[in-house]
């Protein structure tokens, strides 16, 4: 009797084993693919911030030689204030994944009108299609609580960058529809749900499973401009969990 105790004792501790053994070699191989992301993030990044500075230092020289032409002046300012933004997007997503993974990122609980974020927004999407022939759609609807208290610039912050990948990898002739509308309200607090779609490429569907990743991005030649550093959407996810919000 005693030695079926004992033989039933050390199975359900081998199976016990076998499952730890089991989750940490999941948890090796998570680390490994991570670190081989966080290495291809870094070798991209270099290149890609490496980029903007040449050609910020290329066109000041062409210009300090030019400076009697003044349209050769300006097609280097306008080529330079072009790739500093770019430049300055880039370390934008880094200092605020570092924040954020650090616990330094700081919610702001301010008043804000609600109407005004979206349009805000809004209207910086229309000008970013305003040279392409993509149809822009707000679906708004009607908002009992208008003015709330949270977080503005972290909310518009998590708009333009989901419109931003929205415009970025639909081609002239598609559409985006920004839809938002005011779903409850009770208890002190109103719910918002925000929605943008687009008549884009798409995602395959191993990728959707990791859009919100860090360091991840989906390999495809049809975006409009740069790729980006693979932080926008990790940053997005994060910065509505801090806000109570839900990102699907």
């Amino acid at each position: 009797m005693k030695k079926k105790k004992t033989v039933k004792k050390l199975k359900k501790k081998i199976a016990v084993l076998e499952t730890e053994n089991l989750s940490l070699q999941e948890s090796v191989l998570r680390a490994e693919n991570n670190s081989r992301e966080k290495s291809a993030f870094l070798s991209h990044m270099s290149h890609d911030i490496r980029t903007p500075l040449n050609g910020i230092i290329g066109m000041t020289g062409i210009a300090m030689k030019h400076f009697d032409d003044k349209d050769r002046v300006l097609d280097c300012l306008g080529k330079i204030d072009s790739s500093s933004k770019h430049l300055l997007s880039l370390i934008n997503d880094i200092l605020d994944m570092s924040r954020i993974e650090s616990g330094r990122m700081v919610m702001n609980h301010e008043r804000m009108d609600i109407r005004e974020v979206i349009n805000g927004c809004a209207l910086i999407a229309e000008s970013l299609l305003a040279q392409r022939k993509v149809d822009f759609v707000r679906e708004f609807g009607i908002f009992h609580h208008p003015l709330l208290i949270g977080d503005e610039l972290h909310l518009h912050q998590v708009l333009i960058n989901i419109l931003s990948n929205a415009i970025k990898f639909t081609p002239d002739g598609g559409k985006i529809f920004f839809q938002v509308k005011e779903v409850s309200a009770g208890d002190g607090k109103a719910t918002y749900h925000f929605e943008i779609e687009d008549t884009g490429i798409g995602m395959k569907p191993d990728f959707l499973e990791k859009i919100w990743d860090s360091f991840t991005q989906e390999n495809s030649g049809n975006c409009n401009g740069y790729k980006g550093t693979g932080l926008g959407m990790a940053i997005t996810k994060k910065l509505v969990d801090l806000m109570g919000g839900l990102s699907r």
